[in-house]
């Protein structure tokens, strides 16, 4: 998974974000990333807030510990989850999961 890789004591993950979406859910590969089509409008961050709260319900982390490190005003996007690189392999296994339901 090139759209899942661990730093150091982090995870990033990199995405292709869809705002505007009727419901926020994975959307499969995007080239090397994944893609994810987002309930919330690309208007004043309210789609980084709302992408940051529903990866860290996803993971199981607190929303504190996603950012958007790169692509805040863009489509694509870099976020980080900060001191999760012990939940990596959880991490790679759920979003294999989702991406074959």
């Amino acid at each position: 998974m090139i759209y899942l890789q661990q730093h150091g004591d982090d995870v990033w993950l990199q995405v292709h974000v869809q705002p505007g979406a009727k419901h926020t859910v994975w959307a499969g590969e995007y080239g090397e990333r994944i893609k994810i089509r987002l309930n919330a409008p690309p208007v004043e961050g309210r789609a980084n807030v709302a992408l940051t709260v529903w990866l860290a319900q996803q993971f199981g982390c607190a929303t504190r510990d996603v950012v958007v490190l790169r692509g805040e005003l863009s489509r694509i996007k870099t976020v980080c989850f900060t001191g999760m690189a012990g939940q990596y392999e959880d991490m790679r296994v759920h979003i294999a999961q989702v991406l074959t339901d």
